[in-house]
């Protein structure tokens, strides 16, 4: 019974040492004058006799759980939700952008090579990243852009020089050149050129990317039609293989298949192949104009994680 009693105080005060003073396991094994092994042994004896309890305090308990349904029916690894909270379309991209740049930052790590793409929510997830931000990374653009394309806030070259000031990267990989050309012919000559050649070579050593997520309907006005860089006929043919978006320029239908299309010999950007083995493919997308996009997006597993607003949120759970 007194042996019991002893141990039973024992555990009790390392918990209260551990959790309750945050000393380390080092401090605790001195002051008790046993090893750090017996000391995280002993915990783990707490925990499992229920001396110790852990309790999460959730900010928004409704939407981590909204979180939680849409990772298992899409099976994605994390989704992070911002409430929708306003009808500024402006003002949920720059609030999905800040809520997208301070995931970044836990799951960059030192070394890694980031592959930026273009579109608005990429854009303000970039420049709600800190100034000075002490990883040593590697960045490169997946796909060609232009002043057009910046006209809209979404070039992507811009927003991969954004993000090299930030990391202050040395030599980024920036690709000179752009999204769309005339035709293949066109595109063929500016791929084999050897500074276009040397970094698109980067493709395939990627590690984490960035990506947006477009919604493909021409009475929404979206950027490519903005642009004025898919014709009458390109879209005629879009529309007829059911394509709902786009992602790094290719289009994709409401099952998250990559369709083949004329657009695709005039674009210039990462394969489907090269990208898809990319182990972080995180989308930033928000709008309730991109629901079926982004839906198709995680129905084909195009990308693993994501970033978006509650109201997309009910509607890839079919809440509405």
């Amino acid at each position: 019974m007194d042996l019991n009693k002893h141990k039973y105080e024992l555990l009790t005060k390392i918990a209260k040492l551990k959790f309750v003073e945050l000393k380390q396991q080092k401090e605790i094994a001195e002051a008790l004058k046993m090893s750090q092994v017996k000391v995280s042994r002993l915990l783990n004896k707490a925990i499992s006799m229920g001396l110790i309890k852990f309790k999460v305090e959730e900010l928004s308990p409704e939407i981590s759980e909204m979180e939680r349904a849409i990772e298992e029916k899409y099976k994605m690894n994390r989704v992070i939700l911002v409430r929708a909270e306003t009808d500024d379309l402006n003002v949920l991209t720059q609030r999905v952008g800040e809520k997208a740049a301070d995931f970044l930052l836990t799951i960059i790590k030192d070394r890694e090579l980031i592959g930026i793409c273009q579109g608005a929510t990429v854009r303000e997830t970039v420049k709600a990243l800190p100034i000075i931000i002490k990883k040593q990374v590697d960045v490169v653009q997946i796909l060609g852009g232009s002043p057009y394309e910046l006209l809209y806030g979404s070039d992507g070259m811009e927003s991969t020089k954004i993000f090299t000031e930030k990391f202050n990267i040395k030599d980024p990989k920036i690709l000179y050149a752009p999204l769309f050309v005339d035709n293949n012919f066109i595109r063929e000559a500016i791929i084999s050129d050897s500074g276009i050649k040397r970094t698109m070579q980067y493709f395939k050593s990627i590690d984490l990317v960035l990506v947006g997520i477009g919604a493909f309907n021409k009475e929404l006005n979206s950027n490519l039609f903005k642009l004025g860089k898919i014709s009458k006929n390109e879209a005629k043919e879009l529309e007829g293989k059911r394509v709902v978006g786009d992602i790094f320029a290719h289009f994709f239908d409401e099952d998250g298949k990559f369709v083949e299309c004329e657009v695709d010999k005039r674009t210039i950007t990462i394969s489907v192949e090269d990208f898809i083995k990319i182990k972080y493919r995180l989308a930033v997308a928000c709008g309730i104009h991109k629901a079926n996009a982004i839906r198709g997006a995680l129905k084909g597993r195009i990308v693993n994680y994501l970033v978006t607003d509650t109201a997309i949120g009910e509607k890839l759970l079919d809440l509405n």
